[in-house]
């Protein structure tokens, strides 16, 4: 996205110069924004904001405490790859700019998910990344009965399921995911 065209001087019809180009985030406007940049090294204190990313996708996650309906949480997520296990929260959504952006490496195992989706994560959204689950005996989604989400645009390679649904509870909604073993 590019910035907002400015005017100059409060009489004038001259239009000031467009503002730079952001990040690449497309984010809906009802939700609290967090930015995640896994590549930043530099020392700071991490508040979630575009300028003090957290540096991870977890640290993000479990600095959100009051998600609810009606207050949702968008977690942006920037270029980088990230070794981790996320665990999905309800009312969040995860978004990467792009699958060959945004890698969640996962953890190495044994029996274990890169991305997890509990009983509770209702109402959340996985899109735009890629999950490369290549630890011993990983899953690369995991979602459980009794939640409910979203997975779109994301591109999962694991070395046991790619995307396992446990039970029959709710709808899961899953779009342009491809799944390799």
């Amino acid at each position: 996205p590019t910035g907002l065209t400015g005017t100059q001087g409060a009489a004038s019809t001259v239009t000031g110069p467009t503002g730079p180009t952001g990040a690449g985030f497309n984010v809906p406007a009802t939700s609290k924004n967090v930015f995640v940049d896994g590549y930043r090294v530099d020392d700071y204190t991490p508040d979630g904001t575009i300028d003090k990313p957290y540096k991870t996708i977890s640290a993000a996650l479990t600095a959100i405490t009051d998600a609810a309906d009606g207050k949702r949480y968008n977690v942006n997520v920037a270029p980088a790859v990230y070794a981790e296990k996320i665990t999905m929260k309800p009312f969040v959504d995860v978004t990467g700019v792009g699958k060959t952006a945004v890698v969640i490496a996962g953890p190495t195992g044994p029996d274990d998910d890169a991305v997890f989706f509990p009983s509770t994560a209702r109402d959340c959204t996985l899109s735009n990344c890629a999950i490369n689950a290549a630890g011993t005996n990983i899953n690369g989604i995991h979602a459980t009965d009794g939640g409910g989400g979203e997975i779109f645009n994301v591109e999962v390679e694991a070395t046991k399921n790619g995307v396992l649904i446990d039970g029959s509870g709710k709808a899961w909604q899953i779009g342009r995911a491809s799944c390799r073993e």
